[in-house]
């Protein structure tokens, strides 16, 4: 009998930490939204990633910056298992807390790319170039979605964009040289 109650003690104290992690992850998205529907209007992608970049100009805290990690690494986890709705939804997270985390914009914009939400990708890989000209990924991504929607100028303009800024690179070259052989809609 003792070990029946001791069952239902620990499922019970089992739901009631589940309860508290779903109030604090649900807590943090609700703010994560009121603020972006605060500083964006999600039909308007330019103004969007203008007050992306200059709406936080402070540091984040010694404990933000552990609780942005976590939410980093909670998405690449949910990422790494094929989750990208998860996974997006613990980069938003992170970017509530530091919205010029260049690892942070870049996952969310994988993740929307996957999801095939192109505006949000664009806007999310447009953001991580602005955060670090250095991310050769994002501009080959970038480049990709426009070249699958048939509009391979700016795909070339993407990564001649991504060369002038790294001009050694071998990966944006072959990436720009593919768009010259075979058209528009090459992979």
């Amino acid at each position: 009998m003792s070990s029946k109650k001791t069952s239902q003690f620990i499922a019970g104290l089992i739901l009631i930490i589940a309860i508290i992690i779903a109030i604090f992850v649900y807590s943090k998205f609700k703010s994560n939204n009121n603020e972006s529907q605060n500083t964006q209007n999600p039909t308007d992608t330019t103004q969007s990633s203008e007050s992306n970049s200059t709406n936080t100009n402070t540091t984040p805290s010694k404990s933000q910056q552990a609780t942005i990690q976590t939410d980093i690494d909670m998405a690449k986890k949910y990422y790494s298992q094929n989750n990208p709705q998860k996974a997006l939804d613990y980069y938003l997270l992170a970017i509530g807390l530091d919205s010029n985390s260049v690892e942070a914009s870049h996952g969310a914009a994988n993740c929307y790319r996957d999801l095939k939400n192109n505006t949000k990708s664009i806007e999310y890989y447009d953001k991580t170039i602005k955060l670090d000209k250095k991310q050769i990924s994002a501009y080959i991504s970038l480049s990709n979605i426009y070249k699958s929607q048939g509009n391979a100028t700016k795909a070339k303009d993407i990564l001649n964009q991504g060369l002038k800024v790294n001009p050694e690179n071998q990966d944006l070259q072959n990436s720009l040289d593919i768009i010259d052989i075979t058209g528009t809609n090459a992979e």
